[in-house]
Formats: structure tokens, C-alpha cells, sequence
């Protein structure tokens, strides 16, 4: 160690420095070197300090990415808010930042910077944790025994969130997946995004179900008791190495018992029977593991006698008075053991009601997170949540009624996985057997069948693109103009191009680049480039990028994309030949992303804030456009041009029926995810590469129009769907593809609800106003017959089984009409009564009908017309078996071969359907659901998604698929089939509940992030 004298050479008569230091930090002995000239790290404008790198991950907030700080020379995390974000976003990355930055702690992340960059963006830096999650070493650990040696790490966590406790802090969203584990015993709490201040306004529900405490989703405020509730629930998975409510109790049993205790009272249903907060839990552990009595746990005779016997060891072998303190020790256990009997008892009864009561609660969580992502078509987390909340309570009808929404339409099937090399960020090619890993510092190029690595160059990179059949790989950043690289080795080619580009596109032959208000076509056989204007005068008034997507066409085309959402159409080499306005210019985002048709023409656009839109290149027409709840960032049709393949931020590959808009459901979510559409099926891209076969006949679930729905019938073999709308429009759409078959609008006010025959082979209805009720003939829907008995319009109509038609006449002097549609004529009429509602039975040539009297009458093939009963007040009527069953106030009646009540109090049932066997029945309720009944009373499934009142409800043939229409405008399409289990969807979906409810999926969307 140096002294604190004067430095050598110095005048002895100088007093020495009172500020010289004896570490080292103000050392003034060394020589101060001479100026070199060259900058010095330190004079980094704070502007330009971060050089950043690959994207990390993108989340509904910000965008993480890898940053290289050229002050310090070290590799951080730079979050930053997504460009258009608000002011609310903004606060919320302020408050995340300085939230974490105060909580100065070992096992909390730390926050280096933070700041507004020279684009404007508001950012903060962080440090790069690197390393594993507890939840992935939960996983891999080999066992139980592996397991346990995680506690300490759990302790580590503990007392972090302790530190953040002691100040005010509750994390609220703590789970396995938010522990990093690092390679050099470090042991960090990350994700403090949605922690909470004691003091602020109270929050919101927010975390992940499975975690999320009782209290919380009853609405209470967030304490220091409900984040020890989480890491009671981590803690279980870590003795298990199961998600929440997917251990068994065999698995449990098999953990320390001291440790059950303290996962048991960290559990508790009311706050205050758990431990205060994290540091009375970490307390607890750290006993637990130097070998001292837990508090939680209420130990046996034969437990208190062991360790006794631990404690006193010494003095027993050394000691003559070994036998006495034995004795005592014998006699404080037999005293124990009758009071530790009772306790035991009573808490194993304790234990049997909580333990179904926390099935109850789980249940209800999952079956209402699984509503909210069958609401956002998210079809896997809907379908794999509500089988677990069926699993946990088998009579949760809502869990049912969401695994119904599905279940009639096939699946995306799985195929094999292969592995993937590790990568800060990648590029595939289009056939999915080549990856571009984007490294910090080059780029390297894999073969993915097997995976091998061809060769690695010390370029760095933003953007690359393939071409393959001139064994061409394109690289360009908004720094390096293009380069053209060799694929077999990696060699530099020569070339011309000279754009510097922010983003790439591949023809057969040559790539497109484009940056600001131009576009450069690279051949990239020849290397020359031909740079052209494009968007002229179509970018923002700050002189920003013009051109914002450019779409390659197979055979040449190619669309451009404009600031303002011009598109620009035409060759590749040339000019513009053509062009059309679309919605994606101010006030709206820009679009970020396009696609050509195989064909060339549709054009897909995918817009920043969750649109979707297609268009017609030809007439510039929009077919359709979609909104999805989490932002798409790509979408690429499928070889045969009738499916669209989207990605969203949180890495779920969805599918969209391109005639016609229909969602037809989405994959799993997956972190940093890719896809690659080929010709064979899907590639998708995460930790692994894994192969998806789309079905050859995808089914929506929701059919959607644009105007309310008066009803909506299955044929009878259920592959279409007729609708009626409110504005006079009829449309027949296939369940497949949800296509559009036939629309017809003869009138300008409502369609009423009309019927198939047997043989589906005909179909009929009438309206409001017109007073001609109509009969088409399928397939091709031309009009068959057209009939008229008054001046106004048809409230309903169907078919009887031996083909004759029933009308029911809005005059009450025509009533109700039996035709005979091959004939043209009437065969009976039944006047003087206002039938205003019509059941017919497939089994049987008889139709129930419904007066607003409360007359029901049952009329017959012949035109015969009884009287069953009267019912004032009654809503609806349907017909089997010579039962008619009527929606009335509080309920359903039955009257005729069958008498008797099912009482449904609190709702308004405005229409009722049998099923064919005439063993259920169908409700449609004026509160926005549909109910699925067995014909006991009991409820089998409830249907959500309407919503406003459901208007109709109507089995097809087989009765396994029951469609409701709604005022929303939307017809549903529900299979009364048997639930899948968990473990069948599991596999269906290659995918355990467990990945699903650790990525934080059970929140809306989740926070995962794509890839290109």
C-alpha cells in the first residue's frame, strides 16, 4: 500500500497533499499521460453513449435491446418507450425506472441511466442479466433432491423482496420465470414493471393467475402479505417442480415437511394467516435451513425428540446426567403428543377445506382467463386454461363453455422439433433451412437440417436478406450499405448498391432496400444496384422515412408502402405504373409491415397499433380489415393463397381466412418467435424450430358481419350457416374458411329468422316489410319460389320433415300458412292469432306454435292445427316428441306429452332450441349469454362472447354443433361434443399449461417477443 507522503521527486519542504489517498483513488504518483489526440470514452455525448444492438424483447410498454455503453466499454439492457406511446406510457417508464433504481439492493437489478436519446425516445438502462430463470432450473433439476438445492436461491429472492418491503415496495407479478439464476451464485428479482408504492392510488388487478392472491381478485389492495402469497405458490413448485394447481398431493408428500409448513402458511387464504411479509417468510426459511425449529410447522413428539437429541449431543456423550435430560425429554414429548394429536387433526381438517376451496378459487381464475382469451381469439391459452379449471372443478360450466367455442374445428397438428443455435437476434431464409444468428459483434450463417454451422463473419448487421437461387445473403444496416456475402462460404461479392437501408426485401433475383423517400433494386447477380425516388413527398413534416414496407411480388411486382398510406404499385425496375390511398397514414400509424398474394393480387398491410388489412391491388378496394388486441408485426399468406399467417408481440402465430376475414385461431405464444411459411406448413421458430401442418379445412369460430343479427341456422349437416341481418341482408356463409356462399338484400329493413329443409337443400325466410317469403335453392341459391299472402312482412318460417313450409304471417289475419313449395300453393291457413314463434321437430312432420296470447298450438303435415295449452307470457317455443318447451319469465316450461318447470332465475330467455335427441336444450338470454341445459335442468356449459342479446340458438342435424346469433352482430358456432382433456390438448398444442402460466399468459396478452 502507498503512503499519504509527498510523491517521489518532490520537495520535502512542500506539505503534502491532505487529500492524497491510501487506496489508490486519488493517487496523484503516477505521471498523467500525454495527450494522444484521439477522443477519450468519457467525452461520449450522453445522446450517442449507447450503440445498440439486437432486440431483446418487446412488450406492450417498450422495447428492450442489447446496448453497448462506450463510456464504460460494457454490454447493458436499453429499454426504451415504443414510438407513438402516450403520456400514461411514458409516467408508467418513469415510475418503473426510479422504482427500481431506489431499491438499491444485491438481489434487485440495478438501474445504470436513464434519459431521452437524440431520436426522442425516453429510455432507461439497466443491467444485462444474464444466466437462466428458476423456473427453467426448476425444470431441468434432476428431481427432487435437485430441486431443494434451490432453496437457498428462494432464500436469495426472499430477502430481496424483503429490501423492497422494508421500503414501501410490493413487486406483485413474483413467479419462478421473474428469479434469474446466474452462473456465479447471483440471485435476482426482475420485472418490476408492475410493482406498486404503498401510498400511490391502488392499482388494478394485474399478475399472473396462479400467483395472484386471493384478496386480489376480490379487488382488495396490494400488500407486502399478497407478494409472499406468490412465493408461497413458487416455493410449492420448487418442492413439486409443477406449476400452480398441477401438483399432486404425491408429489407434495415427498417434500421436507418443514418446508410444506411454511408453502402452507405463505399460502393461506386470508392475509393475516401468512407471514406478514417476505422477510418473516425468509426468516422462517433460513431456520429451515440451519437446521433450527420452523414456525410454521407444528412438529411431532418423535420430530421434537430428534432434533433434541441433535441439539444436546455433546453434553449426551460426555456427560453421566444423559439419562435424566432423556427422561425430561421423554416426559415434555408425552405431554406434547396428545396436544400435537389434536393439532394435527384439526389442521388436517383445516387443510381438506382449504385445499378445495383454493380448487374453487383456481377454478374460477383460470375459467375467467380463459373467457378473456377466447374473447381475444387467443384458441391454445383458452382451451388449455379452461381444461385445467374443469380438471380442478369438473362442474365449471363457464370452463365448458369455452372449450365448446372450438372444439368442432380442427387444430393446427404439431410435427418435430429440431434445435437452434443461440442468437442475440435472427434471420431465416424462406424454406426455413438456413438462420442468420445477428450477433453483437458479426454474423453468423447455420444449416438448420441438421443444424451446422457454415460460417461465422465479423460483420455486424441489421437487416439480411436471402436469395437463394443465386446463393446470394444481402446485409445492410442504417450505418453499412449493402453487402453482398457468398452463402456456401461467406465471401464478400462486389457490387454497386449504395443505400444505407432500413429494411429488405427478396425476389428471385435481386433484393430491394429502402430508406427515406427512396428505393434501391440490388441484382444481386450482377451486383449492380438502380436507385430510384419512391413516396415523393409522402413522408412526415419532419422529413422522416417516406417508405415505410415494401411487398415483392412472384413475378416481379412490387408494392410500396407510403408515410402517408399511399401505396405505390409496379416493376421492380421502373417506375411506379400505378397506386391506391388505404387507411395507414396520419392520424393513424404508419404500416410496418406488407404482403403479397401468390397470385399478386391481394396486398396485406399490418399496421402498428393491432390492424390488419386487406386490399384488392386491382381496384385498391379493401376486402377487409381485423383488429387484434395484441400488435401484429408480420403476415405472409400461405402457398395456396386462402389462409393468412400473422405474428403478434407476444410471439403467437394466428391464422386469418383471407376471403372473408374470419379468425381462425392462433398457436400458443412463444418468446422471441419466427415463422417461416412454406409450402409444406408452418415453421415457427423459438427455442427450437418445430413444424405445423394447418388442417385442410380450418373452421372459424365466430362468423362476423357488420350489422346485428336477427338469427342465424346451421344446415343440417352443419357445413353452412344462414344469417339474417337487421339492415335486410341474408348471407349463407360454409363453416369452413367462414366463405361467403350467398347474400341477397330484397328489402331495407330486418331478416327474420327463416329454416332449412330436411334434405338442406332448400332454405326460406321473409322479412319485416315484404311481404313475399322466399324459398332458394342450394347450392347456388337461386330463387326457387316466392310467396305472398298480405301487404306485410313474415316473422318466421321452416320447413316441416316431409318438405312443406310453415310462414308465419305478421298479419294476424293470415296467421300461420302451411305451403307447398313444389306445388306453389297453399295447403292450410290458421288465422284470427298473432303466431309469432315457430319450433319444428326433425323426428317428426309437426310444428309448435306460438301466439302472443300464450296459445300453443301443434300443427301437422296435413295442416292440422291443435291446441296444447296456454301459457301468457310466454317468449319462444321448440317442438320434440310431441313436448313443446316455452321461454317464460324465471324459466322454461314444458307442456304437452310432458309437463313440468326448470327454473332459470335472473335471466331472460328470448329464444329456445331442443337438440336433435331432444336430451338438451339451448337457451339464447337477453344478458348477452347462451346456456347449453341437459334436459333434467342441469347446466352444462354457459357460452360467453356476445356482446348485447343473443337473438337465436339452433342445433344442426346431428346435434353436435349448436350456432347462436346476436344484436353484436356476430353468429357463434359451439360443439356439444365431450371437453378435451388437459393432456390431450397438451399434446395438441405441444405445450404444457405450466409454460403458458409461468410466461405470464394469463394476462392479456402476456410479454414475450418476436423475431423476424
Amino acid at each position: 500500500m502507498r503512503s499519504g507522503g509527498p510523491p517521489p521527486g518532490a520537495d520535502p519542504d512542500e506539505p503534502a497533499d491532505p487529500f492524497a489517498s491510501v487506496g489508490g483513488w486519488s493517487d496523484q504518483g503516477e505521471p498523467a499521460p500525454a495527450p494522444s489526440g484521439a477522443p477519450h470514452p468519457f467525452d461520449e455525448a450522453a445522446t450517442h453513449r449507447y450503440q445498440l444492438g439486437g432486440t431483446i424483447g418487446i412488450g406492450g410498454m417498450g422495447q428492450v435491446r442489447l446496448a453497448r455503453d462506450l463510456r464504460l466499454g460494457r454490454d447493458v439492457a436499453f429499454k426504451r418507450l415504443r414510438p407513438g406511446a402516450d403520456p400514461e406510457l411514458a409516467a408508467r417508464l418513469a415510475q418503473e425506472a426510479q422504482v427500481t433504481a431506489r431499491l438499491q439492493h444485491p438481489g434487485i437489478v440495478p438501474i445504470y441511466d436513464a434519459g431521452r436519446g437524440a431520436d426522442g425516445h425516453l429510455y432507461y438502462v439497466m443491467r444485462l442479466v444474464a444466466g437462466r430463470s428458476l423456473r427453467e432450473a426448476i425444470v431441468e433439476a434432476d428431481g427432487l433432491s435437485g430441486r431443494l438445492a434451490l432453496v437457498r436461491r428462494f432464500l436469495a429472492a426472499c430477502e430481496a423482496v424483503a429490501f423492497a418491503h422494508q421500503h414501501g415496495v410490493i413487486h406483485r407479478d413474483l413467479k419462478p420465470a421473474n428469479v434469474m439464476l446466474g452462473a456465479f451464485g447471483e440471485t435476482q428479482v426482475v420485472d418490476w414493471g408492475l410493482a406498486w408504492e404503498r401510498g400511490a392510488a391502488p392499482p388494478g388487478l394485474a399478475g399472473t393467475p396462479g400467483y395472484l392472491a386471493p384478496e386480489l381478485v376480490e379487488g382488495a389492495t396490494p400488500s407486502p402479505a399478497s407478494d409472499v402469497f406468490a412465493l408461497g405458490v413458487t416455493l410449492e413448485e420448487l418442492m413439486t417442480g409443477a406449476p400452480p394447481g398441477m401438483a399432486s398431493r404425491e408429489a407434495l408428500a415427498e417434500a421436507p415437511v418443514e418446508l410444506q409448513a411454511i408453502a402452507r402458511r405463505a399460502q393461506e387464504r386470508r392475509p393475516e394467516g401468512r407471514y406478514p411479509d417476505a422477510a418473516a417468510l425468509a426468516a422462517d426459511v433460513t431456520r429451515y435451513l440451519d437446521g433450527r425449529r420452523v414456525q410454521a410447522h407444528a412438529y411431532s413428539p418423535r420430530e421434537l425428540l430428534a432434533r433434541f437429541l441433535v441439539a444436546w449431543r455433546i453434553p449426551l456423550a460426555v456427560a453421566a446426567a444423559a439419562a435424566v435430560i432423556l427422561a425430561v425429554g421423554a416426559l415434555l414429548s408425552f405431554i406434547q403428543l396428545r396436544a400435537s394429536r389434536d393439532r394435527a387433526l384439526l389442521a388436517e381438517a383445516d387443510a381438506v377445506g382449504a385445499l378445495a376451496r383454493a380448487d374453487a378459487t383456481l377454478s374460477r381464475l383460470l375459467g375467467d382467463r380463459a373467457t378473456e382469451a377466447l374473447a381475444l381469439g387467443h384458441r391454445a391459452e383458452a382451451e388449455l386454461l379452461a381444461a385445467r379449471a374443469l380438471e380442478l372443478d369438473p362442474r365449471a360450466p363457464a370452463a365448458r363453455g369455452v372449450l365448446a367455442a372450438w372444439s368442432h374445428a380442427p387444430r393446427p397438428r404439431p410435427g418435430a422439433t429440431a434445435p437452434l443455435p443461440p442468437c442475440v437476434r435472427r434471420v431465416l431464409r424462406d424454406d426455413g433451412s438456413q438462420l442468420l444468428c445477428l450477433e453483437a459483434d458479426g454474423v453468423a450463417l447455420w444449416d438448420l437440417d441438421p443444424l451446422q454451422l457454415r460460417w461465422r463473419a465479423p460483420r455486424t448487421s441489421t437487416y439480411a436478406a436471402f436469395v437463394p437461387e443465386e446463393g446470394v445473403l444481402v446485409l445492410g444496416d442504417e450505418e453499412h450499405a449493402m453487402t453482398r456475402l457468398a452463402l456456401v462460404d461467406g465471401a464478400v461479392l462486389g457490387g454497386e448498391a449504395s443505400m444505407l437501408p432500413r429494411g429488405l426485401a427478396a425476389s428471385e433475383r435481386a433484393v430491394v432496400a429502402w430508406n427515406g423517400p427512396e428505393i434501391e433494386v440490388l441484382d444481386v447477380g450482377t451486383g449492380v444496384g438502380s436507385l430510384r425516388p419512391a413516396c415523393a413527398g409522402r413522408g412526415p413534416a419532419e422529413g422522416g422515412a417516406g417508405v415505410r414496407a415494401v411487398a415483392v411480388g412472384p413475378a416481379g411486382q412490387m408494392a410500396a408502402v407510403c408515410h402517408d398510406g399511399w401505396v405505390e404499385l409496379g416493376p421492380l425496375a421502373g417506375a411506379p405504373t400505378g397506386g391506391f390511398a388505404t387507411p395507414f397514414g396520419p392520424p393513424r400509424p404508419a404500416a410496418i409491415d406488407a404482403a403479397l398474394s401468390p397470385d399478386g393480387g391481394t396486398l396485406a398491410l399490418v399496421g402498428r397499433e393491432e390492424a390488419l388489412a386487406l386490399f384488392d391491388v386491382r381496384s385498391g378496394a379493401l376486402r377487409f380489415e381485423l383488429s387484434r388486441p395484441v400488435p401484429l408485426v408480420s403476415a405472409r399468406f400461405t402457398p395456396d393463397g386462402r389462409v393468412l399467417v400473422t405474428l403478434d408481440e407476444a410471439g403467437r402465430v394466428g391464422f386469418v381466412a383471407v376471403d372473408g376475414g374470419a379468425w381462425l385461431g392462433s398457436l400458443p405464444p412463444r418468446v422471441r418467435r419466427a415463422v417461416r411459411v412454406t409450402p409444406e406448413g408452418i415453421l415457427a421458430f423459438d427455442a427450437v424450430r418445430r413444424a405445423w401442418t394447418l388442417p385442410e379445412e380450418p373452421v372459424p369460430h365466430v362468423l362476423a358481419t357488420e350489422r346485428g343479427l336477427s338469427g342465424a341456422a346451421p344446415s343440417p349437416d352443419g357445413a353452412l350457416v344462414a344469417m339474417g341481418r337487421g339492415d335486410g341482408l341474408l348471407l349463407v356463409r360454409q363453416r369452413v374458411l367462414g366463405t361467403e356462399v350467398f347474400a341477397e338484400r330484397w328489402q331495407d329493413n330486418v331478416v327474420k329468422p327463416g329454416g332449412w329443409s330436411p334434405d338442406g337443400r332448400r332454405y326460406a325466410a321473409g322479412g319485416v316489410k315484404e311481404p313475399s317469403l322466399r324459398v332458394w335453392e342450394a347450392p347456388d341459391f337461386a330463387l326457387r319460389a316466392s310467396f305472398e299472402a298480405s301487404v306485410v312482412g313474415w316473422r318466421r318460417a321452416g320447413f316441416l320433415r316431409g318438405g312443406r313450409l310453415v310462414g308465419l304471417s305478421y298479419d294476424r289475419s293470415v296467421g300461420g300458412v302451411l305451403f307447398d313449395v313444389d306445388r306453389g300453393e297453399r295447403v292450410a291457413e290458421h288465422g284470427d292469432r298473432l303466431w309469432f314463434d315457430l319450433g319444428l321437430d326433425p323426428s317428426a312432420d309437426a310444428a309448435a306454435l306460438l301466439a302472443d296470447d300464450g296459445t300453443v298450438g301443434l300443427l301437422d303435415g296435413d295442416g292440422a292445427l291443435t291446441v296444447l295449452a296456454t301459457v301468457p307470457g310466454a317468449r319462444a317455443v321448440d317442438l320434440r316428441a310431441g313436448t313443446a318447451v316455452l321461454a317464460e319469465v324465471g324459466g322454461l316450461r314444458f307442456v304437452g306429452a310432458e309437463e313440468g318447470t326448470l327454473p332459470m332465475p335472473e335471466r331472460t330467455v328470448l329464444d329456445v332450441a331442443f337438440s336433435p335427441d331432444g336430451q338438451r336444450l339451448a337457451t339464447a338470454e337477453l344478458e348477452g349469454m347462451a346456456t347449453l341445459l341437459r334436459r333434467d335442468g342441469a347446466t352444462e356449459a354457459l357460452l360467453p362472447g356476445h356482446r348485447g342479446r343473443v337473438a337465436s340458438v339452433a342445433f344442426s342435424g346431428d346435434g353436435r354443433l349448436l350456432v347462436t346469433a346476436g344484436w353484436d352482430g356476430t353468429a357463434r358456432l359451439w360443439s356439444t361434443d365431450a371437453p378435451p382433456t388437459r393432456e390431450a390438448l397438451e399434446e395438441a398444442w405441444a405445450t404444457e399449461l405450466g409454460e403458458l402460466l409461468g410466461s405470464g399468459v394469463g394476462e392479456v396478452g402476456g410479454a414475450v417477443s418476436p423475431e423476424r
